[in-house]
């Protein structure tokens, strides 16, 4: 904590020298988030954006920050900016598919999955794509080929291989319990 509290009164002091510094700003958002000081990292990262549209880091960790708080729409727009200049920015990808899919808008954050897929082969965008076949749309059969194709490509060792088992688990037994329905 210490060194986060010297961290603090570097960046401020920064700051005073010049008001416009967007990566201080980014700076003491991130000292902020790390003390647990959501709502002064969230100001802090909005003074970067404000100071300079460009500062992408801070369009990325204010991406980030609203996502985890279930401001989707919010989260949405900073992750587009951030592609706006990077179009192929991996994170920025996954975030956008994530407020998309929340959104509602299950479309689009398919497309951008399946766009990253093409690209590169990223478990976790099919860990991505597993949610979202169960979760908005209750396709279980693709659920579990996202879900199964994550793990071909990430292993056991991922520390989401527990979760993805788990759930590859339940896909199974939803989708039996389905084909029984149907019987």
């Amino acid at each position: 904590m210490g060194l986060l509290d010297a961290g603090t009164l570097v960046c401020r002091n920064a700051i005073g020298l010049d008001e416009k510094n967007a990566p201080i700003y980014n700076m003491l958002g991130l000292i902020f988030s790390k003390k647990g000081e959501v709502s002064q990292a969230a100001a802090m990262f909005e003074k970067a954006v404000q100071s300079d549209p460009n500062a992408l880091d801070a369009h990325m960790n204010l991406g980030a920050l609203t996502l985890g708080y279930k401001d989707f729409e919010t989260a949405g727009e900073h992750f587009k900016r951030v592609l706006e200049k990077e179009p192929n920015n991996i994170q920025a990808k996954l975030g956008l598919s994530v407020a998309l899919a929340k959104m509602e808008r299950t479309q689009e954050a398919i497309a951008t999955l399946q766009d990253l897929i093409k690209n590169m082969d990223l478990p976790e965008a099919h860990f991505n794509l597993c949610l979202v076949y169960q979760d908005n749309l209750g396709d279980y059969e693709k659920a579990l080929t996202e879900c199964e194709r994550f793990l071909t490509i990430a292993g056991a060792q991922h520390p989401k291989a527990r979760e993805v088992q788990l759930r590859i688990q339940g896909l199974k037994t939803m989708i039996d319990i389905k084909r029984g329905e149907q019987k």
